[in-house]
């Protein structure tokens, strides 16, 4: 029992003494690092002296400027008074010259070649890499990216008689026109031409900027055209006339009519697209064939028309008057069924009928027509029909001809053609005579030729009669008014 206790005693001095010992250990060394630290003198910054550099003396005298007086400075550019002793010599400057606007960028370059499909001028212009100017525009189908464009509208009657639809296919092109104009940028340079047979109108004499005032400006102006049936096509012609050829095309300037002579008064443009809406592909149509199209040879057609009337009179003198008096007095009904007609569409609110041809309406109501008189023999007036109109090679080549000239080595620009063809059994004529073909099928050939592309309006229905007329009811009132 002692020894257990006398080892518990001995163990628990042993913890003590370890404990004190460390402690006392602990004590000197922080004692010598606190001494340490009060005896440290605190640090202190000296700044050293920075030696200057001495500009080191050349063998050669230099002429100093200061860098702010090597900076050019505008100069002074006195103008002229715009006075003169002498009124009648004194130059005008014409309207748009003399204040010039913000410039647009610089649209020098060449086209791509013709055979490529991107047509774009490739002009120098520090904005090119993000196509500044360049709009991308979908007119019925038919799509383009331009930086300068030309539309060419047909407003005729032919666009939108009974056969077409009425002025219903000319409201249809006006929306899709409006969308056209609307996707065109501000920067973009445009023009519109519009053509009536041999009229021809501008909306501005060179290209404009596509802004939205001239967009509006554009619109308007193409919404006030064909409002009436009674008041269709263009009144007046803004391009009377041309300065002669100095190169031979196979077309007479006089017969040059329709989408070409648009297309010729507009090519010295040089615009890299152009849109061109027509109804048909010459300037006459054949009434008894469907979408049968030419262009005539005036002269030679009004001397066909001469020889052939002199030949059937010296003939068949009394059959010819009594057929020109039976037509005579078709005429007078057929003016008599229109009118009524259109008289049934006021009270209806319609708009009137534009008829095609003076017999579509006579023969709706089931009227009888005389068969006029042929020649038996062509050969007894000298002149073939088919020589009062051109080819299509001849067509071709007037083409090729006038765009070539303005561009030459530029290329073939851009062509897009929309043709509204009207709703006729399809006719179609691989003879060697081809002034026959259908339209559809000519602008198809030139397309191909030229690397052109083509899309056709889906027109709506033709314009049925409001009213039932009895022909010999017609007739027979007519006789007893004396009006035959």
């Amino acid at each position: 029992m002692w020894k257990k206790k006398k080892n518990k005693i001995i163990g628990s001095t042993a913890i003590i003494i370890s404990l004190v010992f460390h402690l006392l250990i602990i004590s000197i060394a922080g004692g010598i690092i606190a001494l340490k630290f009060i005896k440290k003198q605190p640090s202190t910054f000296q700044i050293e002296e920075e030696k200057s550099i001495e500009r080191r003396k050349l063998d050669f005298p230099v002429k100093t400027e200061s860098f702010v007086n090597k900076i050019s400075k505008p100069k002074t550019i006195t103008s002229k008074n715009i006075a003169s002793s002498s009124p009648a010599l004194l130059e005008i400057p014409n309207q748009g010259e003399y204040v010039k606007t913000a410039p647009l960028p610089s649209f020098k370059g060449s086209y791509t070649n013709f055979i490529k499909k991107d047509r774009r001028l490739t002009f120098n212009s520090k904005f090119r890499e993000i196509d500044f100017g360049v709009s991308k525009m979908d007119f019925f189908g038919t799509k383009s990216s331009a930086e300068k464009v030309i539309i060419l509208m047909d407003v005729s009657k032919k666009i939108v008689h009974d056969r077409m639809g009425g002025l219903e296919v000319y409201n249809l092109i006006y929306d899709d026109f409006s969308e056209l104009i609307n996707e065109i940028r501000s920067s973009t340079l445009v023009n519109l031409i519009l053509f009536d047979d041999e009229k021809i109108a501008f909306f501005n004499d060179s290209f404009i900027a596509a802004t939205d005032n001239n967009k509006t400006n554009m619109l308007n102006w193409v919404d006030s055209i064909n409002t009436q049936s009674w008041n269709v096509g263009l009144k007046g012609d803004y391009k009377k006339s041309f300065k002669e050829n100095d190169y031979v095309i196979p077309m007479k300037q006089e017969d040059i009519s329709s989408w070409i002579k648009a297309l010729q008064a507009t090519l010295k443009f040089q615009p890299e697209t152009f849109f061109i809406l027509t109804s048909n592909w010459g300037n006459t149509t054949d009434p008894t064939m469907s979408n049968v199209s030419y262009f005539t040879k005036k002269s030679t057609l009004n001397k066909y028309l001469e020889k052939r009337n002199d030949y059937i009179i010296s003939k068949y003198k009394s059959e010819y008057n009594e057929r020109k008096i039976e037509f005579d007095n078709l005429k007078l009904i057929y003016e008599k069924m229109l009118y009524f007609e259109n008289k049934e569409r006021d009270i209806m609110l319609y708009d009137h009928k534009i008829s095609h041809n003076w017999t579509d309406i006579l023969s709706e109501n089931n009227a009888e027509f005389p068969y006029w008189i042929n020649v038996e023999s062509p050969i007894s007036i000298d002149i073939f029909p088919a020589d009062t109109r051109y080819t299509y090679d001849e067509i071709l080549e007037t083409v090729y001809t006038l765009v070539m000239k303005e561009y030459r080595h530029l290329g073939f620009p851009r062509i897009n053609f929309i043709l509204a063809e009207q709703r006729r059994p399809k006719t179609y004529n691989f003879s060697e005579t081809a002034p026959l073909m259908t339209s559809r099928f000519k602008f198809i050939q030139l397309c191909r030729l030229i690397d052109a592309r083509l899309r056709r309006i889906n027109l709506p229905d033709p314009i049925k009669n409001e009213l039932d007329q009895n022909f010999n009811e017609i007739k027979k009132n007519i006789v007893s008014n004396d009006d035959v």
